[in-house]
């Protein structure tokens, strides 16, 4: 059988501190090696940078555009396609309602049920 734990007992003590090192307080004195370019920096690159982007990027972009017109291409082919759907459905609905009308006049001028003659 496991043995029982005693409860914790309060601390009168306050922990023991620490003592700071010349390194860290130097550190805490001085902005990190990391620190972003300042803009003077960025502008003097920029010359370097965009050839180098557009070399690797170029063939992205020219691949994106011609997929954007591929995708317009289609999207005016569907529009067309769905304008002649649409002039087919109203001239069904014509049709549609002229044959309704021709079997009520057939029907109010012969008073015999349907299918009867």
């Amino acid at each position: 059988m496991l043995g029982r734990i005693p409860p914790l007992k309060a601390c009168s003590q306050s922990p023991p501190q620490r003592k700071v090192t010349k390194l860290e307080t130097d550190r805490h004195q001085h902005p990190p090696l990391s620190s972003p370019p300042q803009k003077a920096d960025r502008d003097d690159d920029a010359p370097v940078i965009r050839p180098i982007l557009e070399s690797l990027f170029g063939a992205l972009w020219d691949d994106i555009a011609s997929i954007k017109q591929e995708i317009a291409t289609d999207v005016k082919d569907i529009r067309r396609g769905v304008g002649e759907l649409d002039q087919k459905v109203e001239s069904m609905e014509q049709a549609s309602d002229s044959h309704d009308e021709k079997i009520i006049e057939t029907s109010l001028d012969d008073p015999s049920p349907m299918g009867q003659n």
